[in-house]
C-alpha cells in the first residue's frame, strides 16, 4: 500500500491505516508532504527524497526476491523528508508566489 498526501500530518492516512490493519500488506509507505517529492528543494531536502526513492526501488527488489521488506529500508522509507514547519514555508513560499505573478 502505497498512499501520498499534499497536506502535513500523518492523521491524513488514519483511513489508509485503518482499512490495511485487516490487510496484512507487505509494506505500507504513508508519504504527507508529497509536493516536495515533484518539485525542487534545497540540496539537503532533494537528497532525502532521491534516498526515499532509492529505498522504495529497494524494497521492490526485496519483495520480488525475499517476498518481505528489511526493517533497514522500511525505516529509511519511513525517514522524515520535511517538516510539517518546513514544508508549510515552502507551500506559502510557493502560494506567495503564484498570487504575486497572478496579480
Amino acid at each position: 500500500m502505497i498512499a501520498n498526501a499534499g497536506f502535513p500530518g500523518k492523521h491524513n492516512f488514519d483511513l489508509f491505516k485503518a482499512y490495511m490493519a485487516v490487510q496484512n500488506p507487505v509494506l505500507e509507505v504513508y508519504r504527507n508532504c508529497g509536493g516536495i517529492l515533484e518539485n525542487s528543494y534545497e540540496d539537503a531536502i532533494n537528497r532525502r527524497v532521491t534516498e526515499f526513492y532509492n529505498a522504495l526501488r529497494e524494497a521492490g527488489k526485496e519483495m520480488v526476491i525475499n517476498g518481505r521488506v528489511s526493517e533497514m529500508v522500511i525505516k529509511k522509507i519511513h525517514s522524515e523528508l520535511i517538516s510539517d514547519k518546513e514544508y508549510m514555508t515552502y507551500a506559502n513560499q510557493c502560494w506567495d508566489r503564484e498570487i504575486k505573478e497572478g496579480s
